[in-house]
């Protein structure tokens, strides 16, 4: 039995991991809820920079006494999980998807950073969450999943109805407005220093994450170890997760 921390990305939680440990029973699964995530307990105080969170991660990793763990993450996460990586041993393998890449930035976040800055947006963005057509846009969740079907009341029951919190929405504002894509753009030199065979997974029909951005990755990797493209989107790990469970279980059973 082995002890695998799922990272999830912004603006939701956790929870994103819930269908991919279920096919995972043989083995100890976290998943964990990120600082900013609609269920985190406090944003006042805390430190949204990715070396902090990275740290905050490796910490709740200690308190869980986890002598060795596999890391899977996708979306914002994927750049903590890197950091991790390359600096604790711990860390057995490797897993990724749907993520930033150094120098390209998906067209929506840096407008989303701007309008979270804005006064106000906070009280419209809680309104427009109310809104099963805006969640089904390409403004929010529409490059989630290829089927918008998927954007349920059991999707806003677990995940939007959490953000559209005051709280959830501060977090989310935090999180993105600190994202660190001068790190980001770093990453080759990370990947250096990553000794865990690298396992990627790719929703091939994302339009956040081009399937065409997967030659750069695989070739910053030295510890590159499968590469496997599903149809999927961003949450492809939601839509297969039987697939992406196959996935995992491979990597640690090569570990």
């Amino acid at each position: 039995m082995a002890d695998i921390v799922f990272v999830h990305g912004w603006p939701l939680s956790g929870a994103t991991w819930r269908r991919v440990a279920e096919h995972l029973p043989e083995h100890r699964c976290h998943l964990l809820d990120l600082p900013g995530s609609p269920r985190f307990p406090c944003v006042d105080r805390s430190d949204f920079s990715g070396a902090a969170l990275a740290d905050w991660i490796q910490t709740r990793t200690n308190e869980l006494h986890l002598s060795s763990y596999a890391l899977v993450a996708h979306d914002s996460s994927t750049y903590l999980a890197q950091l991790i990586a390359a600096g604790d041993a711990r860390v057995s393998t490797l897993v990724i998807s749907n993520t930033e890449m150094p120098h390209h930035r998906p067209p929506w976040v840096p407008f989303y950073q701007w309008l979270l800055g804005v006064p106000g947006t906070p009280q419209l963005l809680r309104s427009l969450l109310g809104s099963r057509a805006y969640l089904r846009s390409s403004a929010a969740f529409g490059g989630c999943y290829s089927d918008p079907r998927r954007i349920d009341d059991e999707f806003v029951r677990t995940f939007i109805e959490p953000l559209r919190t005051p709280r959830g929405i501060e977090g989310a504002r935090r999180f993105l407005r600190a994202f660190d894509y001068a790190g980001v753009d770093a990453l080759p030199e990370v990947h250096r220093r990553i000794r865990a065979p690298v396992h990627v997974v790719w929703g091939e029909d994302d339009a956040t994450f081009p399937v065409q951005l997967l030659d750069q990755l695989t070739r910053s990797l030295p510890t590159l170890a499968s590469v496997q493209r599903l149809r999927g989107k961003l949450l492809v790990h939601d839509e297969q997760p039987a697939a992406y469970a196959a996935v995992v279980r491979h990597a640690l059973a090569s570990a």
